[in-house]
């Protein structure tokens, strides 16, 4: 697992930094507009995908846990100084549970990342640039909304701090994972895979660095 730890270092750093460009997206499209619904929605729109993958992941997880669950929405509302793009109610639950519905969107993200890259994998030979820009775009929405609640905040934390230390550990002790074979699919390489996902997170944080540069400028000057 030489690059588990890698993988899970990006994912920290893009969690940092997708805090940064929700709040400076929001205020470009406040600064264009002057309105806070309209930059509301501008912000809403850029994301939503992500923001339905993160809120089923939370759902689906209590279904899961045989916790009760009202409405979920995907429209965004604004709360004091706080934008939230989705919600889902879950009525309270022990620690474990909550910790789990809190941080589905993680791993539901997660898995979607290496999904998509293990699938390019399979058909690397053949370059198509419309593929492969549209596997960017869906790891950069993903990526930036796999931990958009505050309250989410509290259990993912922990969550990747654990997750870094053990794969700090796994590779100071030289642990291997060995290729998985799966009579009804290719063989997997687990190390190639999160290779690859460390590569492909590489791109959004890039994204992210070079949004946040440009709208931090040009909110500034505006």
């Amino acid at each position: 697992m030489e690059y588990f730890a890698l993988f899970n270092f990006l994912i920290l750093a893009l969690f940092l930094l997708s805090r940064q460009l929700t709040s400076e997206i929001y205020l470009f499209f406040l600064s264009i507009s002057k309105r806070e619904s309209f930059a509301t929605g501008g912000l809403a729109l850029v994301f939503f995908p992500g923001v339905v993958i993160h809120e089923i992941a939370h759902y689906m997880a209590a279904k899961f846990l045989f916790v009760h669950t009202g409405r979920i929405s995907f429209m965004p509302k604004r709360e004091g100084n706080y934008v939230k793009l989705g919600s889902v109610s879950v009525a309270e639950s022990n620690f474990f549970k909550e910790f789990i519905i809190g941080v589905a969107p993680l791993f539901v993200g997660v898995i979607f990342i290496l999904s998509i890259v293990f699938f390019m994998l399979q058909d690397f030979s053949s370059f198509n640039i419309i593929k492969i820009i549209l596997s960017v775009i869906a790891i950069f929405v993903i990526s930036n909304t796999m931990y958009a609640s505050r309250k989410d905040l509290q259990a993912a934390l922990p969550f990747l701090v654990f997750i870094i230390v053990v794969g700090i550990v796994l590779f100071v002790v030289d642990v291997r994972v060995p290729n998985i074979p799966i009579e009804w699919m290719p063989e997997i390489d687990i190390n190639r895979i999160f290779y690859m996902g460390s590569l492909f997170l590489i791109i959004p944080i890039l994204i992210d660095l070079g949004i946040i540069l440009v709208l931090r400028i040009f909110n500034r000057m505006w």
